[in-house]
């Protein structure tokens, strides 16, 4: 990142407090993903699947990103090499259903069919994926011009604009997969301001994105239903 501290930054409320201090497996998967996305930006596609099944053995939900590296693989004009890539992403497609189908069916009935789970928190979360994902857009150009993984954040951030109207009616199901969207909000924060050439207006949307993290972090530990279950924080080495 061209500003590392802002993606830090950006990543403490919901990465590091709300995923690695409360989702466990979860957040060992997101770890893999994030490692597979840096191989994929570099160019070492295949490295991108084999962190995502090291993911998967944490937690299964992480295979909804293949479809991502796929995507990202394909290529205008090399038709049989976007053939193999899909019959390949098929077959391990099927091959991961019937592997996880107990446990896909198991969340789809009670993430979507009778809304067993609720969480009241995914709506904010999303709704910052969102915005990254429009700020993107509104600087999509500029973008392309200075990064070259730009198909990438294209792509997360169309994912990320779909899945707010999801949030409004599945709100576990959506929240639990937008947090593979989190690096989404880590990349386009700590990017935009470099292609932001008044330094005033750099300055606003700088302190806007601390403001907006810090007022979202304060608003849950104090007013979340279950932010109680994070303080204090105890693990093995505070007991």
């Amino acid at each position: 990142m061209p500003i590392p501290w802002i993606a830090l930054f950006v990543s403490i409320p919901f990465l590091i407090v709300v995923v690695s201090m409360g989702y466990t497996r979860q957040a060992a998967a997101i770890g893999f993903l994030m490692w597979g996305l840096v191989d994929l930006i570099n160019g070492k596609k295949s490295n991108f699947f084999i962190s995502l099944l090291f993911g998967a053995l944490f937690h299964y939900t992480v295979l909804i990103m293949l479809p991502i590296g796929v995507l990202y693989s394909l290529n205008k004009g090399s038709f049989f090499r976007n053939l193999t890539i899909f019959i390949l992403a098929v077959l391990s497609s099927a091959f991961m259903y019937i592997f996880f189908i107990s446990k896909i069916e198991h969340m789809m009935y009670y993430y979507i069919t009778i809304k067993f789970h609720h969480s009241d928190g995914a709506l904010v979360r999303v709704f910052i994926s969102f915005l990254s994902a429009i700020i993107f857009f509104i600087y999509r150009d500029k973008f392309r011009k200075t990064f070259h993984d730009e198909k990438l954040w294209f792509i997360f951030s169309v994912a990320s604009i779909m899945m707010l109207p999801l949030a409004f009616y599945y709100s576990t199901f959506a929240d639990r997969i937008a947090i593979y969207f989190l690096p989404l909000q880590m990349v386009i924060l700590s990017r935009i301001p470099t292609l932001i050439a008044s330094r005033y207006y750099r300055t606003l949307f700088i302190l806007g994105v601390l403001l907006l993290y810090v007022s979202a972090l304060f608003v849950w530990l104090n007013f979340g239903s279950y932010s109680g279950l994070w303080l204090p924080y105890q693990n093995l080495l505070t007991l």
